[in-house]
């Protein structure tokens, strides 16, 4: 057996298609009638008025979405419809969804593990436990936090691309850095927790005559993050902006959508992917500002950082750590600068890359924003020394 790999061969076991596995329930009118009831009588003229009234081609899907979008639910009212080669989704605006059921029906009819060494037995979580706990900010008088969809969609239309590209326009535009993150960024793991005795058995409640009120041995928890940082709710006149953009075909600026995983990713605690990203977000916009404004071919990195009229010279310094420590994790090392330098941290990285993204959104000439959102940068050569 040879120890050599072929780097022509060609992968065929990797795949991003989803499959659908879809359940649908029938409704049979001979059970109905064992239990005594019966389906109403119809007329021929109601039954094939009901056929008539079906859209041919279309259905209607429900989405859930990873993490919330917070929208002014007084305002967002409008169904988008978005034509698509020659076809057509309609997106309603989103919606809440029961975060707490979902929590709880996790820890339905399960049982759990118990042992000093080993697991010797389960038990069943008590009815008395709280199992939905949740935690949500803002204010809820004239915002939701949502995180479900309604697409009415064409047959042959790709609604969930379009569906993606409507949320990284919305996250650019509301500025909810959180919403495109793979999981939800300021919700921790934990859920419940419970009084144990020595021997490391859940205890039940200790309920006997004359206690009166007593607390359960379980309570729900939730771990959660208050610091949201920056960012607006969905309003009517940003919902009509990315639907526009949306309609329009175009992608949402790369580099703001970086600098948004890049926070999404520090407070998951991914603070070597937050390096990355933060860095290649400044690359990006700074490489956007010089063709797209100053009419330049963009500089190496280092370079467009020391030359840039976007920033301060306090903000350029910070940035240039960035890069450093951006090198170190790269290479499979920890960052140099903020391991051994107490003056730097992630927090001040990404406070640098947010005023670089005020000066770059500020830069921008009236109108220009559609074109620079559209500017692909791999066919463009850098310049200039680092």
């Amino acid at each position: 057996m040879s120890g050599k790999s072929s780097p022509t061969r060609p992968v065929t076991d990797l795949s991003r298609d989803w499959h659908q596995y879809m359940v649908k329930a029938k409704l049979s009118e001979e059970s109905l009638e064992k239990n005594g009831r019966q389906w109403p009588e119809l007329a021929p003229a109601e039954i094939e008025a009901y056929h008539q009234s079906l859209a041919p081609n279309f259905e209607s899907h429900i989405y859930l979405w990873p993490n919330p979008i917070l929208v002014n639910f007084q305002e967002v009212v409008d169904v988008l419809i978005v034509p698509r080669n020659g076809k057509t989704i309609r997106i309603y605006p989103p919606f809440e969804v029961n975060e707490k059921s979902e929590t709880s029906g996790a820890f339905s009819d399960i049982l759990l593990p118990e042992g000093i060494k080993t697991v010797e037995r389960t038990v069943e979580i008590p009815s008395s436990a709280v199992r939905g706990a949740r935690m949500e900010h803002g204010d809820r008088s004239t915002t939701k936090w949502c995180r479900a969809f309604r697409v009415d969609a064409e047959s042959g239309v790709d609604e969930l691309t379009i569906l993606k590209l409507l949320i990284d326009h919305i996250t650019q535009h509301t500025h909810q850095w959180w919403i495109r993150a793979a999981h939800h960024p300021m919700l921790g793991p934990l859920r419940m927790g419970a009084t144990i005795t020595k021997d490391f058995k859940i205890i039940p409640e200790l309920r006997y005559r004359g206690a009166g009120e007593i607390e359960s041995t379980w309570y729900g928890a939730v771990q959660y993050q208050p610091n949201l940082g920056f960012g607006s709710p969905l309003t009517r006149g940003t919902w009509f902006l990315s639907a526009h953009h949306t309609q329009e075909g175009r992608r949402a600026d790369q580099g703001l959508l970086t600098f948004y995983d890049g926070m999404a990713d520090y407070m998951a605690g991914q603070d070597h992917k937050s390096i990355l990203n933060l860095c290649i977000a400044v690359e990006i916009m700074l490489s956007k500002h010089s063709v797209a404004v100053l009419k330049h071919q963009p500089s190496k990195l280092e370079r467009a950082i020391r030359t840039t009229n976007l920033i301060d010279d306090n903000t350029r310094d910070v940035l240039g750590k960035l890069v450093t420590d951006r090198n170190s994790v790269a290479h499979g090392r920890e960052p140099h600068i903020i391991t051994h330098d107490n003056r730097y941290s992630l927090e001040i990285y990404i406070r640098a890359v947010r005023q670089l993204v005020n000066s770059y959104l500020h830069a921008m000439p009236l109108g220009a924003w559609p074109q620079v959102m559209d500017l692909r940068l791999q066919d463009i050569k850098h310049t200039g020394t680092t």
